[in-house]
């Protein structure tokens, strides 16, 4: 994942866990569907990223999904309530997503054996979630990049999936 603030741009291995807890989801956007229990990020180039271990859990929440129904090909969440600081040369920026200013993702799915499964998670390149710190206070950055999925809990995501078809 790539984390972009003030020209700066960090990149390093991210990995995050959560579940889902909600596999009916409504019509309306804004609905609760998962959170994100923790997360880590690797070794990175051009500076280092921390997650704020108190800002866990982070909410979940569906957007809307790409492609046309029954044949769903990505489901787009927010996340809020994500803390992430990036440090360069010493200056640390913070950013926290928030309702009024959430982190968007993208769910990728393919269809295997006439199942709809999560192939990547994509960050969407959104540049308003606003920074704070002695240098950083008034601007704002974003997170981006795609990620593969890992061991996901297919069981829980092919409910919510069915589920989706049926109600939107």
């Amino acid at each position: 994942m790539r984390f972009i603030a003030l020209g700066w741009t960090i990149e390093g291995a991210v990995t995050l866990e959560g579940e889902f807890f909600l596999f009916e989801v409504a019509k309306s956007t804004r609905t609760g569907a998962a959170r994100i229990l923790s997360g880590t990020v690797g070794a990175c180039n051009g500076g280092s990223v921390v997650f704020l271990r108190a800002s866990f859990p982070w909410e979940v929440a569906y957007e809307s999904f790409n492609g046309t129904l029954p044949e769903i090909r990505a489901i787009n969440f927010t996340i809020v309530d994500a803390s992430i600081q990036g440090t360069v040369s010493g200056i640390s920026c913070l950013a926290r997503s928030s309702t009024t200013n959430p982190l968007r993702a993208s769910l990728s799915l393919v269809l295997e054996a006439g199942q709809l499964k999560p192939n990547s998670l994509t960050m969407e390149p959104v540049e308003s979630i606003p920074l704070t710190g002695t240098f950083c206070t008034g601007s704002s950055g974003r997170v981006e990049g795609t990620s593969s999925i890992y061991e996901p809990n297919t069981e829980q995501i092919s409910r919510m999936l069915i589920i989706l078809r049926t109600l939107i």
